[in-house]
């Protein structure tokens, strides 16, 4: 045993574009610190990278988003072109990519070269040479690598669509161990409550083996290799995560700004999909009003779905609570064990300030908990008040 530690009908549609509209990003992107480091719309190129190290030799795979990419051309026949460069230490590449009709949304990239680091990560930095922006991404260095089989591409365990086929390769890894564990899903308590971390309980237990062929199911499985000792984590997602698209998702997540009341309704409701319409437009009293809250609202629960998911969806942690409630942080400082939050210029009077521990834990390296207080009371309850009366404004 491991232990780890309006027109109704017609507006629901409107959620439902403003969703499918709204940031999208896989949720493995690795951000390095800044003052807005959990805004994804200060992200001036969107990415994904998987780097499998073994003998000395690393393998990058990557995959840039082409709708943050600039296209240009030279004359008015000529191909729309991107040109990327990606430097890692001493090494530069540059990358050229056509657009076409048929281009899917990502662009796919392989770099092979001799391992630049034995601190278990490397910083790439990555820029696109027509809009000249640029972005520094912190990439893992891995000695497993997880396939998607029917995609055909490496991919970062720690989201996963449930039901995907995986092949999973290790140097002297024929055998795997696979434990389960299923997160909890009660939800944080208030930053002004006390509360125990639900994390704190879960246990992961035998589960199966596997040769490396793994077909993903719900919840966290944990892979060891007791030769080797290696192990790591696949969390068993639904679709479309990290968005928030089906009703259940959608009406839990108000939870953060809904009464007691107002949300067992809505979880006992006949029509759920009217009684969610009801509630936003009860919020924002007009349809414009309720369609921007929609947009805030759950923009923030994909970004804290993308940066905070562990065992627990993002949102259902400390820190997306909070994240969902007051906004993206005007500065973040972190020393890799504690994450303090400031919501204002620091040293100022106003400044609301939050410290978040990180927990080891052997499940989820993600674990951050709130030192709650009784003081922030009077601010909780003012902006979630703010929700209920449509008063919020976009980060």
């Amino acid at each position: 045993m491991i232990d780890g530690g309006v027109k109704v009908w017609g507006f629901w549609g409107l959620i439902l574009s403003i969703l499918t509209a709204s940031c999208s990003i896989n949720s493995n992107i690795n951000a390095i610190a800044s003052n807005r480091p959990y805004d994804l719309a200060t992200k001036p190129i969107r990415s994904e990278a998987i780097a499998f190290t073994q003998e000395g030799e690393t393998t990058l795979y990557m995959r840039i988003n082409r709708a943050q990419l600039l296209y240009t051309r030279e004359t008015t026949t000529s191909p729309f072109t991107a040109e990327i460069s990606i430097t890692i230490d001493t090494l530069v590449v540059t990358k050229n990519d056509t657009l076409k009709t048929e281009s899917p949304q990502w662009f796919d990239l392989k770099m092979e070269f001799p391992r630049v680091s034995n601190k278990g990560y490397f910083i790439c930095d990555l820029e696109d040479l027509n809009r000249n922006v640029g972005e520094r991404i912190r990439v893992i260095e891995r000695d497993y690598l997880v396939w998607d089989v029917e995609r055909n591409k490496a991919i970062d365990p720690s989201n996963v669509e449930i039901g995907t086929t995986l092949m999973i390769h290790s140097p002297g890894v024929s055998n795997w161990e696979v434990y389960r564990a299923i997160a909890p899903q009660n939800l944080p308590a208030a930053p002004f409550s006390n509360s125990r971390n639900p994390l704190d309980t879960v246990i992961a237990r035998p589960f199966a083996y596997s040769d490396g062929s793994w077909v993903v199911t719900d919840g966290c499985q944990l892979f060891y290799d007791n030769k080797t000792n290696i192990s790591f984590v696949i969390n068993g997602r639904r679709a479309d995560f990290p968005k928030s698209i089906n009703v259940d998702d959608l009406i839990e997540s108000t939870r953060y700004i809904a009464t007691r009341d107002e949300y067992s309704r809505l979880l006992s409701a006949e029509h759920p999909k009217l009684a969610l319409d009801q509630f936003w437009l009860k919020c924002g009293d007009s349809a414009d009003k309720s369609r921007k809250l929609l947009e805030i609202y759950y923009d923030r629960v994909e970004e804290a779905n993308t940066f905070f998911s562990g065992i627990q969806e993002g949102w259902k942690t400390d820190r997306g609570m909070v994240h969902i409630v007051l906004g993206v942080p005007d500065k973040v400082r972190s020393d890799g064990w504690r994450e303090v939050w400031f919501y204002g210029d620091e040293g100022s009077p106003n400044c609301v300030i939050f410290v978040f521990d990180k927990r080891d834990n052997r499940l989820d390296d993600n674990v951050y908990v709130l030192q709650r207080d009784g003081l922030y009371r009077n601010t909780w309850e003012r902006v979630v008040t703010s929700w209920r009366n449509g008063r919020i404004q976009g980060d």
